[in-house]
């Protein structure tokens, strides 16, 4: 796991604790606007991954075609 993405699931976790004992530290209203913010985020992001997904699946006999002339063996599905 990346360290960054390890310190703001801490953070995430520190800020949920917060709202769960009704906001003592004060945290929670922040909690709240992060959820919002990536919400937003999410929704566009998991759709592309999605798209590229079902794209790649479709596809994979074209990729793998073109795969020897390209010399990029990461654009073979499934590997």
């Amino acid at each position: 796991m990346n360290g960054i993405v390890a310190i703001m699931l801490v953070f995430a976790a520190v800020g949920f604790i917060d709202k769960a004992l009704g906001g003592r530290w004060g945290l929670s209203e922040q909690f709240d606007r992060s959820l919002y913010t990536v919400r937003t985020m999410v929704i566009p992001i998991v759709s592309i991954c999605a798209v590229e997904t079902e794209f790649i699946r479709r596809h994979h006999h074209r990729i793998s075609d073109h795969e020897g002339n390209t010399g990029n063996e990461s654009l073979t599905a499934g590997e």
